[in-house]
């Protein structure tokens, strides 16, 4: 049975997609880049490090406090750095504007995904692409994260745009055509950008789709009209100043972290508890790309059915020899294969508007567990109150009862083959649903912010932050909300550093108490405690009670 389709003329013509779509973002990704505190630990990470670029003028270097940060190139902190300079020079602390930059990454994304789309397929094709993409979980959350995920998704998407209009060109005329010298420039110089925020990931997206369309298609010259020449003279260009810098200043040290340690070991072992088998990613979709993963499994099955379509064809070759490697790869964690979603959304907005029913069996599979983890989100909206020991409110209730209606909405339309529908609505519903829960639910959910009601208690004290030490409590979001220079130890150092500074502050944990304690009373130090902070500290999955202490 075919697709009933919806009425096209009325919103896709003209700029109105670009309009629409950008309305759709502004309401899934500014609110709650504000409202929800810095994150532990990757997000406060790199904030802090940004903060610390900005205020040390040092633009080569990243340190978190005295520690290099060796990771990641310097692109996402130049990118946060500026972010904070032009919209929060008085306060480097607004966790907002070092999250600008992802909410417009993701947001760019979304109209890059149309006119990616749009090159191959009509405009409801492209339009259903960019909303089955912009409303999925992943990317919304990436949207609300400080981190490098969102921009390195647009960069990614920037030059796959330019690289299938490239080949559909090609393929079109039977011979070869070249990028003129404005576009090629783009096209490249979106390649460094992309090295200089997350290393060789997007560089090998590209080489991949490259290799896997020119064996397909038995012709090997087509990727000459990218000027490579002066595409690589020109990336050298614009990565090898800070590259030469950042060699000199760590003495190679800066390579030595990143390849060595961070690379390598993310592809050899499981870092940080986040190892998992092959299939863990193909798995994660249903979560991932929810409300309209109903789509995917069956859409990727049929996709090699489809690849005549040149469209199909350059998304095949983007998302299956990348899959292939993040599978392979020991280390995962879902975000790993962010940059492949836009290809993901095209196939199945694809299958969407040709109509290719999920009647049978696997089809009746993959729709009952699409229902069954929107379900179980919903419940996890609710669990959360529940867990945390606070209060189930309005809000709560609406999240939750909003995402069940997507998930009726859309069984309902998806069994009467109205697909369009269904996806329109699911994405609609669960992207309020998710919108309520992250703007209205978590900012209030106080045993969550453990780092934010600390700091709060001190500047109603101090009405700054004064000199300060934390004993056993030592999450990166301490250091931005509190200052740079915070130093780190147990009870006992806790202690000495109240008595040998007039005007200063002591975090403690519970597991430092009695040690501080002793230590205060040995030395003979009169203190008081003028808050306490109980919380889960959701890094270690640990229920933490915190002290803050100020000497009398």
């Amino acid at each position: 049975m075919l697709v009933r389709p919806i009425r096209s003329d009325i919103f896709l013509t003209g700029i109105r997609p670009y309009l629409f779509l950008s309305f759709v973002c502004a309401i899934l990704y500014l609110p709650g880049i504000s409202g929800i505190p810095s994150l532990d630990r990757d997000e406060s990470r790199f904030a802090q490090s940004s903060k610390q670029m900005v205020e040390s003028n040092n633009w080569v270097d990243i340190r978190f406090q005295k520690e290099p940060r060796y990771k990641k190139p310097v692109g996402i902190y130049w990118l946060q750095s500026l972010s904070v300079r032009l919209f929060s020079p008085h306060n480097y602390q607004a966790i907002w504007a070092y999250r600008l930059p992802s909410a417009l990454a993701a947001w760019a994304s979304v109209l890059l995904t149309f006119a990616l789309a749009n090159t191959f397929f009509g405009r409801m094709t492209s339009f259903l692409s960019s909303l089955l993409f912009a409303g999925s979980f992943i990317v919304i959350i990436e949207a609300h994260q400080a981190k490098t995920d969102a921009l390195l998704l647009s960069l990614v998407l920037l030059a796959q745009l330019i690289l299938s209009r490239l080949y559909f060109r090609c393929s079109a005329t039977g011979g070869r055509q070249q990028l003129n010298i404005f576009v090629a420039t783009i096209f490249w110089s979106t390649i460094a950008a992309g090295v200089m925020i997350k290393g060789p990931i997007l560089p090998l997206i590209i080489i991949l789709t490259v290799l896997v369309l020119s064996v397909w298609d038995r012709k090997w010259g087509w990727s000459a009209g990218t000027r490579p020449l002066f595409g690589v003279l020109l990336f050298l260009c614009l990565v090898l100043p800070w590259f030469v810098a950042i060699w000199k200043i760590t003495d190679g040290r800066f390579f030595q972290e990143s390849l060595g340690h961070d690379m390598l070991s993310k592809v050899s072992t499981g870092m940080e508890s986040h190892g998992a088998p092959p299939g863990y990613h193909l798995l994660l979709l249903l979560v991932c790309f929810w409300p309209v993963a109903f789509y995917i499994y069956p859409a990727l099955l049929k996709a090699w059915s489809w690849r005549d379509n040149l469209g199909i064809r350059f998304c095949i070759a983007w998302v299956v020899p990348m899959w292939v490697v993040l599978e392979l790869v020991a280390t995962k964690l879902p975000h790993y294969t962010l940059p492949l979603y836009p290809a993901i959304a095209i196939i199945c907005a694809t299958g969407i508007e040709k109509g290719y029913s999920l009647r049978g069996l696997f089809g009746n599979v993959v729709i009952s567990l699409w229902a069954m983890t929107g379900l179980a989100i919903a419940v996890v909206f609710l669990y959360v109150p529940i867990y945390l020991n606070t209060e189930i409110t309005l809000s709560v209730l609406a999240a939750s009862i909003i995402l069940f209606a997507g998930v009726v909405f859309g069984l309902l339309f998806i069994y009467k083959n109205r697909y369009q529908l269904a996806t329109l609505g699911t994405v609609i519903l669960s992207g309020a649903s998710l919108l309520c829960f992250v703007t209205l639910v978590l900012p209030n959910q106080e045993p969550l912010w453990l780092t934010k009601n600390i700091t709060s208690d001190i500047r109603k004290q101090f009405g700054t932050v004064p000199q300060i030490i934390s004993a056993g409590y030592n999450e990166p979001s301490l250091v931005f909300m509190t200052r740079t220079d915070i130093k780190f130890g147990n009870g006992a150092d806790a202690a000495t550093f109240l008595q040998r500074l007039k005007t200063s502050v002591a975090v403690v944990d519970e597991r430092e108490n009695e040690l501080f304690l002793t230590t205060v009373r040995d030395k003979g130090i009169m203190v008081r405690k003028i808050a306490e902070a109980k919380g889960l500290n959701y890094s270690r999955g640990k229920w933490k009670n915190i002290s803050v202490y100020v000497k009398n």
